[in-house]
């Protein structure tokens, strides 16, 4: 998970609405099949990643935090 310094300095240095946080527990880093390894997501999240911040949808993300 992000820590929550860095998220305010990010937000501070590009403003709260540019941050987007798909770090720690949640629909998709909780789905095993969403990556090829550990650390590399595969083609179709980072679709869902792009259409939540550009699309205008909200419900790609299920927190589970």
């Amino acid at each position: 998970k992000l820590h929550p310094q860095d998220k305010r300095y990010l937000e501070n240095l590009f403003g709260a609405k540019r941050v987007h946080d798909y770090s720690g527990k949640n629909s998709i880093t909780e789905d095993i099949s969403n990556y090829y390894e550990r650390t590399h997501f595969r083609p179709h999240v980072g679709a869902m990643i792009m259409d939540s911040i550009y699309g205008g949808s909200d419900d790609v993300l299920d927190t589970a935090q």
